[in-house]
């Protein structure tokens, strides 16, 4: 019958070659985890640059038809957003040159 000063140290050892096998195992299976989720991710994410370029060429033909349908309405609208983009410029030029004071 063995002794326990030989017995110890070999379930020990045996022990340690048990927990690297498994860190071994979950690092696989961690790896492969991490690839699913990438593929899964790039995949998501080709199927919404898709989506997006569908969605932009259908808006795209549609301001084409409202633009051609009302010219004048459309070329109104531009002014006016070119309006509205002007008086920010303005106003956020204005708020530079004088900033508020500070509080203290």
């Amino acid at each position: 019958m063995p002794d326990a000063a030989h017995i110890i140290p070999s379930a020990i050892d045996q022990a340690i070659r048990d927990l690297l096998a498994a860190v071994e195992r979950i690092h696989k299976d961690s790896d492969d985890l991490v690839s699913k989720a990438a593929r899964s991710l790039n995949e998501a994410a080709a199927s919404l640059a898709d989506q997006v370029q569908r969605q932009s060429k259908a808006a795209l033909h549609e301001v084409e038809h409202d633009v051609r349908a009302h010219p004048l309405a459309a070329a109104a609208a531009v002014a006016a957003a070119a309006a509205a983009l002007a008086g920010l410029v303005v106003v956020g030029l204005a708020i530079a040159a004088n900033p508020a004071p500070k509080h203290s």
